[in-house]
């Protein structure tokens, strides 16, 4: 038993919090790691918000549209130290707890992403957002307003990393 990870029973693959899998890894019936071949680095996806149900609400939008391997934390802290390990691709960035802001935790995801980088896409109530320039130079892609429509959804998705 590996502490800390989340095996999905269809897939057999590993969410991965603490512990030196990553994404897309495959557990044996043995507890080896095998490299999947099925699955990509493409389908790792983090979610930060400290809106617990506007985190679920994405999250189950993404494994309806395929995606398996979602976390979901509510502090920019605990978003760094799952990023450690679990090298997402693609980060949904809402309010990520009252210690830090969307800017700041952008810029140290973006400085702490493997060579291939991260894509970050925040998250807003407010179709105004007072800081969307000062997001965008920290590497914020694009702004999605809450609550985020599947069509929204989509086209961020279909945008090749």
């Amino acid at each position: 038993m590996l502490l800390g990870c989340q095996v999905h029973r269809r897939s057999g693959h590993a969410s991965v919090e603490g512990n030196n899998l990553q994404c897309g890894q495959r557990l044996t019936t043995g507890g080896r790691v095998t490299l999947a071949a099925t699955k990509s680095a493409r389908d790792c996806i983090l979610i930060v918000d400290d809106d617990r149900e506007a985190g679920k609400s994405l999250a189950k939008m993404l494994a309806d549209t395929g995606y398996e391997e979602i976390r979901t934390v509510r502090s920019a802290a605990r978003a760094l130290a799952v990023a450690a390990t679990f090298h997402p691709v693609l980060a949904f960035l809402g309010t990520p707890g009252a210690a830090g802001s969307v800017q700041e935790l952008a810029s140290q995801l973006q400085n702490s992403a493997r060579p291939r980088g991260i894509r970050l896409i925040a998250l807003t109530d407010s179709a105004e957002h007072p800081t969307r320039e000062e997001a965008r130079a920290t590497g914020v892609e694009r702004y999605l307003t809450r609550p985020v429509t599947q069509i929204e959804l989509d086209k961020v998705l279909r945008k090749p990393a």
